[in-house]
């Protein structure tokens, strides 16, 4: 695999379902996705991130240099946001250690104020 798989270096099988899943991807739809969702297409909210006043939770994986480095950037930003970084994680966190993953989203959910 390339750079988007280099965190599975060390979990193979890991990397291996992953591929495999992946590959059962539509081209087209995974196209659209592309198209419609990518960071190139979104509007950037990097100066509307200090204004805000919805409680908001930012998380990366250790091993994710650019992105670790860009959640603690937009957290640090945010008054009373929380900043996760996974230790020994790379970019598909939700993949390489979903329980951490969940267990992180679920204790700042948590921790919100009741409504």
């Amino acid at each position: 695999g390339g750079p988007l798989f280099k965190d599975f270096s060390g979990q193979k099988d890991l990397l291996n379902r992953t591929l495999e899943r992946r590959g059962r991807n539509d081209p087209g739809e995974l196209a659209l996705s592309l198209r419609g969702m990518s960071l190139g297409v979104q509007p950037s909210i990097w100066n509307r991130l200090a204004g805000g006043s919805i409680p908001m939770m930012f998380i990366a994986g250790e091993q994710d240099d650019r992105y670790s480095k860009l959640m603690g950037k937009m957290a640090a930003l945010v008054p009373g946001a929380r900043l996760e970084i996974i230790p020994e994680c790379g970019h598909a966190l939700h993949v390489e250690r979903p329980s951490t993953y969940a267990n992180s989203i679920q204790s700042f959910l948590e921790s919100l104020p009741a409504t």
